[in-house]
């Protein structure tokens, strides 16, 4: 009798198990339906192990029935993307309507910066550039959506050239990626999912044949001297983890820096006909921090260094402190091995005034 009653204690608690398996398969099916199978998830197999089923239920790369843009656009819906506008996107990015940046007629004096574009038609030999005012934001993209190339990016300047001295702050950080097919994007979309290899973009633009990625910052980066260079090597960094032979077909990693354009949202491709789209992935902006886990320590950005440090020794700023302006002049151009001291000084002997080395 105690051996019948233990035989159905088990027999009872195996079948809640076998219940409780099946709940916690089809969870994972779910997940891991239509994924293209990367190294990390089935070890460079390229099948899910244990998984069992036909096409992509064991893992098997996703096949798309269509072609171009059209395949795309079908891997970013079924990870949950959606189409969005392109002032959508750049209202999101520059919070137009929230005072952030300038407006046209605005007074002097409160230090705002605002997005810098240009465009270029085919034929021209010198582009244009454009500012992008909060309250004529959109009549200013329209203009750019329908030049041959036109590009921006999401940092603001002071001033109309968007020079790397005159940038402000950085409102997203965009990645261009190349090589891109239905299977590496979908790679690229699972093991940021999934994996959470990488870190989910807010958008993914179609930009012809290839496509960018999107980070919004939460709260704007002021770019002081040295957030500038350690923010270039954070992005370094993660176009070398983001681009991968998992991810773009493409061998060799193309490196940008932050002052680098993308084409706008809403403008002209190189394919005849078609139009840069944007959709939306992740609604959460990123803070610094969260993108920085995603690198080595190494590599990470520390906003309390805003100025680089120079190896001087309290004694030696001191002299260097009391030299003039010519002799630090000097000093610099010795250091960068030119001729220009010499000139330097001819110049100043010719104002009469004495120079020291």
């Amino acid at each position: 009798m105690i051996r019948l009653a233990v035989r159905y204690s088990f027999a009872k608690l195996l079948t809640m198990k076998l219940l409780t398996c099946k709940i916690e398969c089809e969870k994972v099916k779910k997940i891991i339906d239509n994924i293209a199978c990367p190294i990390w998830i089935c070890g460079g197999s390229g099948v899910v192990e244990g998984w069992l089923g036909s096409g992509t239920e064991r893992g098997e790369p996703f096949k798309s029935q269509k072609g171009g843009n059209a395949m795309l656009e079908e891997i970013i819906r079924k990870w949950g993307g959606h189409e969005v506008s392109a002032m959508q996107v750049y209202t999101d990015l520059f919070g137009l309507g929230e005072g952030l940046i300038q407006r046209q007629d605005e007074e002097p004096g409160a230090f705002k910066s605002n997005p810098l574009g240009y465009w270029k038609n085919d034929g021209e030999q010198r582009g244009h550039r454009r500012i992008l005012f909060d309250d004529t934001f959109e009549e200013t993209l329209k203009e750019m959506q329908e030049a041959d190339f036109s590009i921006m990016n999401g940092l603001t300047y002071f001033g109309k050239r968007n020079a790397a001295e005159n940038a402000s702050k950085m409102y997203a950080m965009i990645f261009d990626v190349d090589g891109i097919t239905d299977e590496t994007l979908n790679n690229f979309l699972s093991g940021a999912y999934v994996s959470e290899a990488y870190p989910v973009p807010n958008y993914v633009v179609l930009s012809g044949h290839n496509i960018h990625l999107y980070y919004r910052f939460e709260i704007p980066i002021a770019l002081y001297p040295n957030i500038k260079l350690q923010l270039k090597e954070l992005k370094y960094s993660l176009t070398g983890k983001m681009w991968n032979r998992y991810t773009s077909t493409e061998k060799k990693v193309q490196f940008q820096g932050i002052n680098q354009g993308f084409r706008v949202i809403g403008g002209k491709t190189k394919i005849e006909g078609v139009r840069v789209r944007a959709f939306e992935l992740n609604v959460h902006p990123f803070s610094l921090k969260e993108l920085c886990q995603f690198v080595p320590e190494a590599k990470r950005v520390d906003e309390t260094k805003q100025y680089r440090e120079h190896k001087y020794t309290l004694e030696k700023a001191k002299q260097f402190g009391r030299l003039s302006m010519a002799q630090k002049l000097i000093i610099g151009s010795l250091r960068t091995r030119l001729f220009f001291p010499v000139y330097l000084i001819f110049l100043l002997k010719g104002k009469n005034e004495k120079v020291k080395v």
